[in-house]
């Protein structure tokens, strides 16, 4: 059977707030303008909850429309109050129906929350309290971990800045290259492949050459890329990768550079292009022909299968001569 909530206007000085139920602490107390907007426009439309404590009320969700509400000056504040009695498990599910009903939990809220659960009962029934949709794919380490990372950090995910493609790889950093790689993500504004990319070619280099991520990102070729004044954000990541690839592959790159040279002197059409097996590992390479229709490719079929014919008959002819 649901709690019994009641809903009240409360006096301001009733309040405290001992943040025991804060899913996001790691979020600062400014207090977006299209809230305050609306609730001095219409008032609190979705009441904050609080639970009892002796003759005050504690905080359970909706800080920051008690802010708005006291920043407008009122003296009471329309709110649900949960009674005094009130278990552990209910006060969390109004936590966490308040926090679903605005939007998904981010993985920081949730690690909060997880904790919070884990606080007051078994593993069990903590990852009972989780909305559906997550119970399949949660691992509760990981997602404990990431309450090792600072604010700062945790804001970053939080807000999609970084992506779950790199989030677990960078508690493997110190705190220092953490801070690094993250304000490197937000000064060039990667998605999630460019994050993934730029993270294994820096972790790369920096166990081959025994130096610290910093210290990668401090050396004066990598500085002069980020740090120059021309070239816009695409173009200092392409720069910067470009330069990383070289350094962490430089056989792999000598080659690529000799294959493309190669491909130029053919003078393409553009309809063709010419592609090396996967990391130069064969001599082998691929030629795609693209064709206007399916007719326009019929018609010059024959001709590509004699060439073809030809290719294979020499091939093996060449294999013969070997082998004698």
């Amino acid at each position: 059977m649901p709690a019994q909530i009641s809903v009240t206007n409360l006096p301001f000085n009733a309040l405290q707030d001992s943040c025991t139920w804060n899913l996001h602490p790691f979020l600062d107390s400014i207090v977006p303008d299209t809230l305050e907007q609306s609730i001095h426009k219409v008032g609190i439309l979705h009441p904050p909850v609080l639970v009892q404590s002796g003759e005050t009320y504690d905080v359970v969700c909706g800080r920051k429309r008690i802010q708005c509400a006291q920043n407008s000056g009122q003296s009471h504040f329309l709110c649900g109050i949960l009674p005094q009695d009130s278990s552990k498990k209910t006060i969390l599910t109004f936590l966490l129906e308040d926090q679903v009903s605005h939007a998904p939990l981010s993985l920081p809220e949730m690690a909060c929350f997880l904790k919070l659960c884990l606080d007051h009962m078994d593993r069990e029934e903590a990852l009972e309290m989780l909305p559906g949709e997550i119970l399949p794919r949660l691992n509760t380490g990981h997602v404990l971990s990431l309450l090792e990372f600072d604010d700062d950090i945790q804001r970053q995910i939080h807000y999609g800045h970084v992506t779950d493609k790199i989030i677990f790889d960078l508690l493997k950093l110190n705190q220092a290259d953490r801070r690094r790689m993250v304000f490197l993500v937000g000064l060039l504004q990667l998605g999630g492949n460019k994050q993934k990319r730029l993270f294994a070619l820096c972790r790369d280099i920096s166990l081959r050459e025994n130096i610290s991520i910093s210290s990668l990102l401090d050396q004066p070729d990598i500085r002069a890329i980020l740090e120059h004044n021309e070239m816009n954000v695409p173009q200092k990541t392409n720069r910067l990768l470009s330069q990383l690839q070289k350094r962490c592959y430089p056989q792999s790159t000598a080659a690529r550079e000799n294959f493309q040279a190669q491909v130029l002197e053919l003078n393409l059409p553009d309809t063709c292009d010419i592609s090396p097996s996967p990391f130069f590992e064969k001599d082998e390479v691929t030629l795609s022909l693209r064709f206007s229709d399916f007719e326009a490719c019929k018609k010059l079929w024959p001709a590509i299968k004699s060439l073809l014919r030809q290719e294979h008959e020499g091939k093996t002819n060449r294999k013969f001569s070997s082998d004698s």
